[in-house]
């Protein structure tokens, strides 16, 4: 999530009230140092998403999110009672100091039991 997906997100929140965000709270969204980058994992148990984690790489550089969050109890898909019955998302929050928007970007999640996926990412396709 983009900085320009946080002020359509606030707008609409907002606009659902039939309300205007203040200037303030659209400052409060552009001084945000971080880039959320996303992903729903599918797995076996309610709890696979637990303690996953996600990297960023770039050429040879490796960054590291400032935070990871995950859905500490999954919920069933839409495959469910067929596998992978559950799905979790894995939120890291990359400060945009530290990576180039230009540049080629793989992103890698880790989740707890082993394993690892990998799928790229180009920045300048992102609103």
């Amino acid at each position: 999530m983009t900085k320009l997906d946080a002020l359509a997100v606030l707008s609409a929140h907002f606009s659902l009230r039939g309300l205007s965000p203040s200037a303030t709270d659209q400052a409060q969204v552009l001084e945000d140092p971080y880039l959320l980058v996303s992903v729903i994992l599918f797995g076996e148990r309610p709890d696979f998403a637990v303690d996953s984690y996600m990297l960023l790489h770039q050429g040879s550089r490796k960054i590291i999110p400032a935070k990871v969050r995950f859905d500490a109890t999954a919920t069933p898909s839409t495959a469910w009672p067929s596998s992978p019955p559950y799905r979790a998302k894995v939120v890291a929050f990359f400060a945009y100091v530290d990576f180039d928007p230009d540049a080629k970007s793989r992103v890698s999640v880790f989740p707890r039991r082993g394993g690892e996926i990998t799928f790229d990412l180009d920045f300048a396709a992102i609103p």
